[in-house]
């Protein structure tokens, strides 16, 4: 049976704009078991990546709070925690992939001294054995002539051996869990797949349970065990992969599978797109935030509270439409 490694319980997250405060997070809970894969998916500005930031504490304090939830691994409230305790976390237990590794990754130094100082920092090892273990969880994910390697500037380095060397400094502290925010955004579809076959081997090889934030469904299908879909910071579908993929029931779901180009289609029409935006934090009303989008909405979707609907096992729904 697989030991729940992270729970996140009811969370909600407020942002100071101006004198107002806005919750950009309402209500999130999910669980992260050792070993496997939760994808977030959902637009930009869904709340996908203040979620992530949210489990590491790296919100900015003068403007934002979380303002209510747990966030537990193994049963240690993170948000109880002061700042002191929490960098003890961070990058040890708790190890994230930024979406942008050059902005990550210090310009002036060389990746072996960046990799070294993180190693050492967080395990009670010489400079010497901080040196070999980074060489060898660079070529753990396939970085040719690592020790060349350690002694040249990210600039040297092309976004996809920048990006693999993000994920060996992750790996470096044997963190339990991997948050990998948009790992794959800016990369070519070769190097995509070289980043993505690397993570796989991480969570084979090290049983390393993994958060990735996304907004391609394809990477989703091909990486996930689980899928939690939101739009404009709150939960409108969860479940398994298989559950998202083949018995989606939130109309956003629903649009977002039918927004994925398919090679096996001799549909000529354009490709379908979910009208309008996703709404501002000052424009949430009580009702479902999807209304003023799905093409199945009714009053009492505006007007009334929308609560979820369980569809077997995993599978939750946030949405009034009668399921079968």
């Amino acid at each position: 049976m697989s030991e729940t490694l992270l729970e996140v319980k009811d969370l909600q997250v407020d942002f100071l704009i101006g004198k107002k405060t806005m919750t950009a997070v309402h209500d999130i809970s999910f669980q992260i078991e050792k070993g496997r894969t939760l994808a977030i998916v959902g637009e930009s500005g869904c709340g996908k990546s203040v979620t992530a930031t949210s489990i590491m504490r790296l919100l900015p304090r003068e403007t934002s709070r979380i303002a209510n939830g747990e966030i537990l691994l193994e049963g240690t409230d993170l948000v109880k925690m002061s700042e002191k305790e929490i960098r003890k976390i961070r990058g040890n237990r708790i190890a994230m992939i930024f979406q942008d590794p050059m902005t990550a990754l210090n310009p002036v130094y060389t990746i072996g001294k960046q990799m070294i100082e993180m190693c050492r920092v967080h395990n009670k090892i010489s400079k010497a054995e901080a040196y070999k273990k980074c060489v060898q969880m660079l070529e753990i994910v396939g970085i040719p002539l690592p020790e060349q390697r350690m002694n040249e500037y990210p600039y040297q380095m092309s976004g996809g051996m920048r990006q693999r060397i993000m994920i060996a400094m992750a790996l470096s502290c044997d963190a339990q869990l991997l948050i990998a925010d948009e790992p794959t955004t800016a990369l070519d579809v070769t190097i995509q797949a070289q980043v993505l076959d690397q993570m796989r081997k991480v969570k084979k090889e090290f049983h390393t349970a993994i958060l990735l934030i996304t907004h391609d469904m394809g990477v989703v299908a091909e990486m996930a065990d689980d899928v939690l879909v939101m739009y404009a910071g709150e939960i409108v579908e969860y479940g398994t992969v298989e559950d998202i993929f083949e018995h989606p029931t939130h109309p956003y779901t629903t649009g977002l599978l039918k927004s994925i180009p398919r090679l096996d289609s001799d549909d000529r029409e354009e490709l379908f797109t979910i009208d309008g935006v996703v709404p501002a934090l000052s424009e949430f009303g009580v009702g479902c935030r999807f209304a003023n989008r799905c093409h199945c909405v009714s009053e009492n979707c505006k007007t009334a509270g929308i609560e979820y609907q369980n569809l077997g096992g995993k599978h939750i729904c946030r949405c009034n439409l009668p399921v079968d």
